[in-house]
């Protein structure tokens, strides 16, 4: 089982204060804006882990979705942390919507049969993230702007046995730079927590060697939500993705995304 590409990872940073939102989206006006909360989860790459969010939310006018700028942090039974600074922003009537952060991983994998070899193995990955990301309402409800990622991925290991695996199959990791655009069409009622409406979205990133990166390779990323209301604040929600990569080394091929384990 191949270590999934570092995506995943930037993608929990985009999506993790979605999920504070839903209890403070109407009660802002007459509470601190200051927000703190545990977190909680597990998977089969992090184990079970612990951790907390605190985040300061800020209304830049009455017509834009609330802001976040905030800070994670996140520890597991398997010696793996996650810890990283965000900020997501909506002004001038939700015209402009301005998304950055870091992030650091270092992720202890203990594989029973890696890579279907029958040996046992260590590794660790160790991950670094840099992303902004800028997007304007062109008309009615679509989106359209740009991303910068820099990204840093190494896969280490003590054994020397397993380094050799490692080697053969080109899982090293990699380092490289991109640029790429954003387009979406997003027709939330609330874009923290929503209650009706969709959000279709794609984005590509070109990773070059010019740009100062170890690696030149394309990422394309199509995602489609769902909600639906259907009384008393219960919401059914769907989606779908899809992510791709061309000329990609092993270490950043598309990984597959589940709600359970692979």
């Amino acid at each position: 089982m191949a270590a999934p590409w570092p995506g995943i990872m930037l993608c929990c940073l985009l999506m993790l204060p979605a999920s504070v939102f839903a209890q403070t989206e109407e009660s802002t006006e007459k509470e601190s804006p200051w927000l703190v909360t545990p977190t909680f989860s597990s998977d089969p790459k992090l184990g079970n882990a612990v951790g907390a969010l605190a985040g300061y939310l800020v209304k830049f006018d009455e017509s834009s979705p609330t802001s976040m700028f905030g800070a994670m942090v996140s520890y597991s039974d398997t010696d793996s942390s996650v810890y990283g600074l965000f900020g997501r922003t909506y002004f001038d009537a939700d015209s402009h919507r301005l998304m950055a952060g870091i992030m650091h991983g270092k992720i202890e994998n203990e594989y029973e049969d890696f890579l279907g070899t029958g040996l046992e193995a260590l590794t660790t990955d160790d991950l670094n993230i840099t992303f902004v990301r800028y997007t304007k309402r062109s008309r009615h409800d679509w989106f359209v702007g740009a991303q910068i990622i820099a990204m840093n991925y190494d896969i280490l290991t003590d054994d020397p046995a397993t380094q050799k695996i490692l080697d053969a199959v080109g899982l090293s990791g990699f380092r490289s730079n991109g640029l790429g655009v954003v387009i979406e069409r997003d027709t939330r009622d609330n874009q923290n927590s929503p209650q009706k409406g969709s959000h279709i979205s794609f984005n590509q990133v070109a990773f070059r060697e010019d740009l100062g990166g170890d690696v030149s390779f394309d990422r394309y990323t199509l995602k489609y939500a769902k909600y639906i209301g259907h009384g008393n604040g219960n919401v059914l929600a769907g989606r779908i993705k899809g992510s791709w990569t061309n000329d990609a080394p092993v270490s950043a091929y598309s990984s597959v995304d589940l709600r359970g384990y692979t």
